[in-house]
């Protein structure tokens, strides 16, 4: 499973808005829910499984929500209409990745797509040798 929420301490509020814009009108309806990702970089040492965790805040669901995720600017994650499903379900997008290297050290951009909205947010990881 790719999408994997564990709860852990330090979990702050990071996002954006954008809009798309027709005649100079945003479309984007009001959203009720916040993005929660940790305040600082997400550490780890060489060879180990970790969770960069981003959950929708209050629990939302996402599965009808298209989900992207970057590493500088390529893309290593997509979700649209797919699996994981009951994670999802929790407004849970997390990214796991596993036997992380040094060279996977950087910042990991999410983009949640969702009624004409994005919204984007930043989790920088850093792993020791």
């Amino acid at each position: 499973v790719l999408l994997q929420w564990r709860s852990s301490g330090g979990i702050s509020l990071i996002w954006s808005v954008t809009c798309m814009v027709k005649a100079a009108k945003c479309l984007c309806p009001a959203q009720d829910f916040r993005l929660l990702v940790p305040t600082g970089p997400v550490r780890t040492d060489s060879g180990s499984d970790i969770i960069l965790p981003v959950h929708l805040s209050p629990e939302t669901n996402a599965v009808s929500m298209e989900i992207r995720w970057f590493k500088g600017t390529e893309l290593i994650y997509q979700y649209k209409n797919g699996v994981s499903i009951q994670e999802l379900r929790r407004g849970n997008i997390a990214l796991t990745l596993r036997n992380v290297q040094q060279s996977d050290s950087g910042d990991y951009t999410y983009k949640l797509f969702h009624d004409r909205c994005q919204k984007t947010g930043v989790i920088h990881l850093q792993v020791r040798e």
